[in-house]
């Protein structure tokens, strides 16, 4: 497996809440690469979009149908057993900053699987003045 890490150095200075990348990480590798049978390749990288940051970690494995896509997606929302690892992330997200940030997910079957963090840009002095 190869990967490649591209986070400006601007954004270190931003909260993000412990192991949001984490269970993104393992899912492409256990969900996509191993699937695919062959060397893979993650990317996790994040920017600055107006005043909110977005990270995203992307896989070139197997990716989803959309069907299965579609089932992933509304797991954020429910307590389905499966996706539990990718709702533990959006639902975090989503207590500690409001229900306009989580994960978004697009998928193409064959072509990989790309998993979005939205979450506004707070430093540790303006989370601990709130």
């Amino acid at each position: 497996m190869e990967y490649e890490i591209d986070i400006p150095k601007a954004m270190e200075d931003y909260i993000l809440p412990k192991l949001t990348l984490q269970p993104l990480v393992e899912n492409a590798l256990y969900h996509g690469i191993k699937r695919s049978r062959r060397k893979g390749f993650i990317r996790v990288s994040g920017h600055v979009c107006g005043e909110s940051l977005i990270l995203e970690v992307v896989d070139d494995g197997v990716g989803m149908e959309q069907q299965r896509l579609d089932a992933v997606r509304a797991s954020l929302e429910d307590d389905k057993s499966e996706g539990f690892g990718l709702r533990t992330v959006h639902q975090r997200i989503q207590i500690l900053f409001g229900k306009e940030y989580g994960l978004t997910m697009e998928s193409t079957p064959g072509d990989g699987t790309r998993v979005i963090v939205t979450m506004p840009m707070r430093t540790n002095d303006r989370e601990t003045e709130a």
